[in-house]
């Protein structure tokens, strides 16, 4: 499952069976001396698992499946520059 375009900085997982939530943070602040195209460097998030298996995942991506292709929403950098990107995830249990 593809989720496009955030607009909101946390994506929170509940999980009953297991007793527990995840919560994905994503930090708007790039740390960057070049400017990139956009204020958020995630503008996607990837919910993905696999049938009869355990776990699931959540995965914050700067760029659309197929972008080095199609060039879309591709982060640039000039030859010895450097960005930082930022994400936290928390684990609590729940009731």
């Amino acid at each position: 499952m593809i989720f496009r375009q955030l607009q909101h900085g946390t994506a929170v997982v509940k999980d009953h069976a297991q007793g527990f939530q995840m919560s994905l943070q994503l930090f708007p602040e790039i740390s960057s001396p070049h400017p990139t195209n956009s204020e958020r460097f995630y503008r996607h998030l990837i919910f993905w698992t696999l049938q009869d298996k355990d776990f699931y995942c959540l995965e914050p991506w700067s760029a659309a499946r197929n972008a080095l292709n199609t060039h879309t929403d591709l982060t640039f950098l000039e030859p010895g520059a450097t960005l930082t990107a930022n994400w936290q995830i928390i684990l609590e249990e729940i009731a």
